[in-house]
């Protein structure tokens, strides 16, 4: 008999912690239902001891439902605002998960992987560039420019004085070594990269540049990024 409530004293003393009993918060009941849900995702979460599942359980859902009260005392919900962020919350859990299971049911191989670099590098363009440039209204001062500069003008004293571009402008026109591919302005990396170090090109757009190209370099500090995170 003895031996029989040590074994039964021992069994309670290991059992799992479950949530066994609903609690209530100012009012608001938090069923073992809920405790349960939340214990799960804890589980899931890492956390492994049930004891701690159960307590994190019962202090997380109680703060939930007293920012529940305060919230509907506040007619907050009705605010377009709020139901705005709700609404985009949502989707963005929702995108979040579509994307865990879809990954957890197909997992990525090393072929896969392999893959994916050889068709990133494919698209990458190691190629990087140092210009300086001048922004003008017309292409007649464009080539105005070009002519004080072939006569011994100082191109980051022009640009200082000319430029409309009150980036460069300040730094004598130089634009830092940026890949090709980052610059926005339609042609204008192309135009940089057909040039010898130091000859001038009026480039025509929807505004006008006098650009020089200061330096050239292939770089492949940057070749697929994500896979060397």
């Amino acid at each position: 008999m003895k031996k029989l409530l040590l074994a039964t004293a021992l069994a309670a003393l290991t059992a799992p912690v479950f949530a066994q009993t609903a609690f209530t918060v100012n009012g608001q009941t938090v069923s073992v239902a809920e405790q349960k849900e939340l214990m799960k995702v804890l589980a899931d979460r890492g956390v492994k001891d049930q004891k701690q599942q159960l307590e994190a359980a019962r202090s997380i859902l109680a703060q939930e439902k007293l920012i529940e009260e305060a919230a509907k005392k506040a007619n907050i919900a009705q605010d377009p605002a709020v139901k705005a962020l709700i609404a985009e919350r949502k989707t963005e859990i929702y995108s979040a998960e579509l994307v865990r299971k879809n990954a957890a049911a197909h997992p990525l191989t090393d072929a896969d992987l392999k893959k994916t670099y050889e068709e990133v590098k494919k698209q990458y363009d190691p190629n990087e560039i140092k210009v300086r440039h001048i922004l003008v209204k017309t292409e007649q001062e464009a080539k105005d420019i070009i002519k004080s500069l072939n006569a011994g003008g100082d191109f980051a004293a022009i640009a200082k004085e000319k430029s409309l571009d009150q980036g460069t402008a300040a730094q004598g026109g130089e634009i830092p070594f940026t890949n090709i591919r980052r610059i926005a302005i339609p042609g204008f990396a192309e135009t940089a990269m057909a040039l010898n170090k130091g000859s001038l090109l009026p480039f025509l757009s929807t505004a006008h540049s006098v650009i020089t190209l200061s330096s050239f370099r292939t770089s492949e500090k940057y070749l697929c990024p994500l896979l060397t995170l």
